[in-house]
């Protein structure tokens, strides 16, 4: 009766030793302190499934060993499903669920269909940050369990384990969801399905294969309305083989929150693949949500190895989406985790490409987004679309500056590399970068950098802003900017500086420049040429070509080697003085051009703004007049055929132009040159 209670407790044990089916029913399934249900396939074609139905399931205990509900698999055909159907799900303490393949055989599913909530709770942090030290350093051992669903599998294609409910999923406390392949398997799948919200709270989500064997991981998927992931938790796809790794893909309704990494911790607050130890490729990543927040220390990439393993295959690709908006701030506490997604090769093979595409790009506090190469293998490009972007500050635990950066080398690392850096490109509509944060193509090694582009409507540097492409000893990196607007304040900066290799180029393509408070465009080398500064704009304010660095705001491309080893500035620039065209009206002439009565004794004429002649104060209001005449004039008469009256007013032309005479003097001249009356007076 579903109003009935089963509660196995102490060992007990419900077990088809032969394959077959295990099926309980009831108001209430306990299985608590060591107790089991199981199936086993021997080696029969389908193994049987373990069903439990009921409106509340508790699954653990207090203390080892473990309570555990277990579909295993011996030999070659097919194992069990575990099959949840339930209103509450919960795992708590010592306890698991497993589907394990040892033959050829595949692995059963472990699904769980749950209406309210699905609640998973481990023995502690502790526990799981030791597991993952363990499989980061030695590899993953089949033997190893914690709390959580477990699929594993040496033979063939491992279980999947999918989770689904109308309400919310909460993991917390060192809970584990693993899939992981041995030998030449292929690892099961992680689905998770939900309606409501999924918190992760110091627990994990991981695919992982074994050290340097032919197996395969599989996918990992989360849908659900929000994604919490607090305390150092994790989404980790890893390959440690010769196979490549599975890949991660996170689509929520509303937003995702990667926050809190803990100082104590093995990994950041994390959604990551990567390839360690083996030559497999990493798997790629895919977020898609409305509001993405990256703060505390919390990561989003794909790495060819880590910094202390320099052996891995390729990297994976990053996709962010978020309609609305992406914000990126600041580190963990002690700054040993930088919040920001990123793809970093630690090893000879390639990091992948890194894209990021929102309304809103928020980066601030020492966060940092980045592709990286940090050894031989080279950098992948970063990719930013976005309406508004805006960086600022530095980290005020590291004095790092908050950094978008595709690099060759990183200074927060120490890391000095051979790989070429890739490219930074950008399509931004409004771009703030201000307060010391720096748009980086840097090399800190013999790797080249890689091109800064940026495509733009307005840009802003502001106190210490920089787009830098310095390098150390590698070829120096190139800046391409394309802009309605440019404008540099308060000491910021463009610049290709370069160490021991030439210099690189700039290139600004602006309708206005403007650099002021010492603010420099450099493309100057110590020990080699200096670079190529190129600038087209219609109006250039506070900035001029100089031979070196001075207080004011400066464009060079020297070299410390010497002048004959300066670079090239060329600056394509209107370059006319509109003050030579100012002139003084002649007497008659100002008097014809004011629209006057008899009763005007006394009165002063005043222009104005930009210029041009004064509105008719007779015709209606026309563009943005600030001012207009309505006092009564009198008729002016109307004109013959034979040509005017002879006191009528001449019509006069606004200026349409100037032109110099021959005598060198500016001359105002419109479409048809005016002729002035001979007198004036009133009728």
């Amino acid at each position: 009766m579903r109003g009935d209670r089963i509660s196995l407790v102490n060992g007990a044990n419900v077990r088809s030793l032969t394959g077959g089916p295990v099926t309980l029913e009831a108001g209430q399934i306990e299985i608590l302190e060591g107790s089991t249900v199981a199936s086993i396939n021997p080696g029969i074609p389908q193994g049987g499934d373990i069903r439990l139905n009921a409106q509340n399931i508790i699954i653990g205990g207090s203390q080892l060993p473990f309570a555990t509900v277990e579909s295993n698999n011996l030999g070659p055909g097919q194992g069990g499903n575990i099959l949840i159907n339930a209103d509450r799900f919960r795992l708590a303490g010592a306890g698991y669920l497993q589907s394990l393949t040892l033959g050829s055989g595949d692995g059963g599913d472990i699904d769980l269909q749950v209406r309210e909530s699905i609640d998973l709770q481990g023995p502690g942090f502790a526990v799981l940050n030791g597991l993952v030290a363990e499989i980061t350093t030695t590899g993953v051992n089949p033997n190893q369990r914690t709390t959580g669903l477990f699929s594993l599998t040496g033979g063939g294609r491992g279980g999947d384990i999918r989770l689904e409910t109308s309400g919310d999923v909460q993991a917390s406390e060192g809970a584990l969801i693993l899939t992981s392949a041995f030998d030449s398997a292929v690892g099961g799948n992680i689905n998770v399905n939900i309606d409501g919200d999924m918190r992760l709270i110091g627990s994990a989500l991981l695919n992982i294969t074994e050290n340097n064997s032919q197996a395969s991981s599989g996918d990992l998927s989360v849908r659900a309305k929000n994604l919490f992931m607090s305390q150092s938790s994790f989404l980790v796809g890893l390959t440690t083989s010769s196979r490549d790794g599975g890949s991660i893909e996170v689509i929520t309704q509303e937003r995702v929150e990667l926050t809190e990494s803990r100082g104590d911790a093995i990994l950041a607050t994390a959604i990551l693949t990567g390839s360690i130890f083996g030559t497999g490729s990493a798997g790629d990543i895919r977020v898609q949500t409305r509001q993405l927040f990256n703060e505390g220390g919390g990561v989003i990439g794909s790495n060819s190895g880590t910094v202390f393993i320099g052996f891995g295959g390729p990297g994976g690709n990053v996709t962010i989406e978020a309609s609305e908006l992406i914000q990126v701030i600041g580190t963990a506490p002690g700054g040993l985790f930088t919040s920001g997604p990123s793809t970093t090769s630690f090893t000879n093979f390639p990091a992948g490409d890194l894209t990021l595409q929102t309304d809103r790009l928020e980066v601030g506090d020492g966060g940092i987004i980045s592709t990286a190469a940090t050894a031989g293998g080279d950098g992948g490009s970063l990719t930013i679309i976005a309406n508004e972007m805006e960086m600022f500050g530095r980290s005020p635990l590291t004095g790092f500056p908050t950094l978008v950066s595709a690099s060759s080398g990183r200074e927060d690392l120490g890391r000095i590399a051979t790989g070429d850096g890739g490219d930074l490109r950008l399509n931004v509509n409004r771009l703030l970068v201000r307060d010391g944060a720096v748009l980086d193509v840097q090399s800190f090694g013999s790797g080249s950098a890689g091109t800064l582009e940026i495509e733009s409507s307005d840009i802003r540097l502001d106190r210490g802003g920089r787009l830098n492409a310095a390098t150390v000893s590698g070829l120096g990196g190139n800046i391409e900017v394309r802009s309605q607007t440019l404008q540099l304040r308060n000491g910021s900066s463009i610049n290709t500086n370069a160490g021991t290799a030439d210099g690189g180029n700039i290139l600004l393509d602006t309708n206005t420049l403007v650099a002021l408070e010492n603010s420099d465009i450099t493309a100057n080398a110590l020990e080699g040429r200096g670079g190529r500064v190129s600038i087209t704009a219609e109006g250039i304010f506070g900035t001029e070509f100089r031979e070196f660095l001075t207080p004011e705001s400066d464009i060079t491309a020297s070299s410390q080697l010497g002048p004959e080893f300066s670079g090239e500035v060329e600056i394509n620039s209107p370059n006319v003085n509109l003050s030579a065209a100012l002139l003084d009206l002649p007497n008659p002439i100002a008097s014809a051009l004011i629209a006057s009565s008899c009763d005007a004794v006394g009165s002063r004429f005043v222009v104005t703004g930009r210029g041009g002649q004064p509105a008719d104060p007779r015709q209606p209001l026309i563009g943005q007049r600030l001012w207009q005449d309505w006092r009564a004039l009198p008729e002016l008469p109307s004109e013959s055929a034979a040509g005017p009256a002879p006191n009528s007013r001449p019509q006069f032309v606004e200026a349409q132009g100037w032109q110099v005479n021959e005598a060198g003097m500016p001359v105002l001249i419109g479409a048809t040159p005016p002729s002035w009356p001979s007198q004036s007076g009133c009728q």
